[in-house]
């Protein structure tokens, strides 16, 4: 709020700092009117400067914000009409069609301006704005899947007029990008707030928007910020933080008794056959007092999941979401796992996941039972983060183990106290940074036909003195003609004593051969890396 006028209290200044650029998500909530409006007050109040709160670089769906914002920057008085013909004339012939778009967009957000707010803070999770970090739990409410049909049909319009026009035309496809990809991220936030939608309609709806994304075109949408952790996706999509090709959600709704630990282990509870068709369906992804239950010490979870046969010989972990704030844990009426939170050792396990190997449990091709007791003595409590079955490859057992070269540019094997092999990279800078990688590399085994394995490297590395420096033991990737494809494997970018450090690494299809290197890059006069114990064992 503007206090008083220039001149009228010279121990004040006045800045801008719009921080609602943060907000809008994927979604294309347009505000360049009421921006400028905000804006060209401050400014003639005697506005000192600018500070813009992130923004959300969405120009696929808020481009005309941005614009609008940063030109107001350099022409203060402009006009807003004349930057939104400005901004639209880009677009060539379907500049009318465009400027309909865009207006379509801005109606929508300022006729709903107060139904936006009352959503905000009645359905979020935290109950306000807050600078939309949860807004893509709400935007299915905020833009529904009715409000983009007459959208579309505007950009087909465009696209019909900027067809003879191919940099038009191709920026109406690039504006359409981002009103598809807002419709996907509203239909994916809608079927999340679906309770009667399983877990595997949900995996399969954020597997569809991430395939999307790899054909988006930059800038499209920020999607390094939607996907960052703590706020929008993570907040609302809480089956993202596991890659979903190796692992099966749990249901999100289990069996929940309140019962005493003794009662609950003398009844059989925790296996298999017990009948819990009267207990309560309840969330494990929330605490359970948010769920009514509020008078237990402990509580007693059930649910099954079928394995796929096909995992057969990969390794099964058990991922609990989050247990607050001990628990105890069964498989197929067997102990899996024991939790007793501390808060000397660990304060924070009450809110981190929690993972457990129970390959030897588990019944592929069957339904496997899985029951969980809680006990809580403080606050909220629960199982109340989304859990998973993972899935690793397990090694062959052919693994082998490499044989360091003699000294080789500015590499040199050594031999450590107990005898083991040790190969050292110290860095050169004189040699320059163009020579850094050729010089500093040092070959190692060479493996064929790897194409579509998956090989598990292992390191034990230490550094010194990297500065900006990086030491890399990584495969390199060959194709038929001997050329590199790639590179991927272990990168060390800061100092470290002696640690075990390992990588699963998946070879391309057409690899016709790999190669193994030890790689001292940009490394510092005075830097020095070392390897030691390094093998590779292909997984299945």
């Amino acid at each position: 709020m503007l206090k008083s006028k220039p001149g009228e209290n010279p121990g004040q200044v006045l800045y801008l700092r719009p921080n609602y650029y943060l907000s809008s998500y994927a979604m294309p909530e347009l505000y360049y009117n009421q921006y400028a409006h905000e804006f060209k007050l401050a400014y003639q109040n005697g506005m000192l400067g600018l500070d813009i709160d992130g923004p959300n670089n969405s120009w696929g769906t808020v481009g005309l914000n941005l614009y609008v914002m940063g030109r107001l920057v350099v022409d203060p008085e402009r006009p807003v009409a004349e930057l939104v013909e400005e901004y639209c004339a880009a677009f060539g012939a379907a500049a009318p069609a465009m400027q309909q778009y865009f207006s379509y967009w801005e109606k929508y957000a300022m006729d709903n301006a107060e139904k936006f707010n009352h959503i905000h803070e009645t359905k979020s999770e935290r109950k306000w704005f807050i600078y939309g970090f949860y807004y893509t739990a709400v935007s299915h409410l905020l833009f529904p899947e009715n409000v983009f049909a007459p959208a579309l049909a505007i950009l087909d319009e465009a696209a019909s007029l900027a067809q003879d026009d191919p940099i038009a035309a191709e920026r109406v496809r690039f504006i359409r990008q981002g009103c598809e990809h807002a419709q996907l991220c509203s239909q994916t936030s809608a079927i999340f707030a679906d309770p009667d939608n399983d877990n595997i309609v949900r995996q399969k709806a954020i597997e569809q928007v991430k395939a999307s994304r790899k054909n988006l075109l930059p800038q499209v949408a920020d999607v390094e910020y939607f996907t960052g952790k703590g706020r929008l996706e993570s907040n609302a999509w809480k089956l993202i933080d596991v890659d979903l090709t190796q692992a099966i959600a749990l249901p999100e709704f289990w069996q929940v008794r309140a019962e005493t630990a003794e009662i609950g282990r003398e009844n059989g509870y925790f296996k298999p056959d017990f009948n819990d068709q009267e207990w309560t369906s309840l969330s494990t992804w929330g605490f359970l007092e948010d769920q009514g239950l509020v008078e237990y010490r402990t509580a007693w979870y059930r649910t099954e999941i079928t394995i796929p046969a096909e995992r057969a010989g990969q390794r099964v972990i058990l991922r609990l979401g989050a247990i607050d704030e001990s628990g105890w844990f069964w498989l197929n009426g067997q102990e899996a796992g024991v939790l007793i939170y501390d808060a000397i050792i660990n304060p924070n396990s009450w809110q981190e996941p929690q993972e457990y190997d129970v390959t030897d449990l588990v019944k592929f091709g069957e339904k496997n039972q899985i029951t969980v007791l809680v006990e809580n003595t403080v606050g909220k409590g629960g199982l109340w983060r989304p859990s998973y079955l993972r899935f690793e490859k397990m090694g062959t057992g052919e693994i082998i183990q490499v044989t360091f070269p003699e000294r080789k540019g500015y590499a040199e094997r050594l031999k450590g106290e107990d005898g083991i092999s040790i190969l050292r990279l110290i860095g050169r800078p004189d040699r320059g940074d163009a020579n850094a990688w050729q010089t500093s590399i040092v070959p190692l085994p060479q493996i064929q036909a790897p194409g579509g394995k998956t090989y598990r490297l292992k390191a034990d590395i230490c550094a010194e003195n990297l500065g900006d420096g990086e030491f890399w033991v990584v495969i390199r990737h060959v194709g038929s003609t001997g050329l590199t494809m790639t590179y991927d494997g272990i990168l060390v970018k800061q100092d470290m004593d002696w640690t075990s450090l390992e990588k699963d690494v998946k070879i391309r299809n057409e690899a016709a051969t790999i190669q193994l290197f030890a790689v001292g890059l940009r490394m510092p006069e005075g830097a020095a890396a070392m390897v030691k114990n390094v093998s590779i064992e292909e997984m299945r």
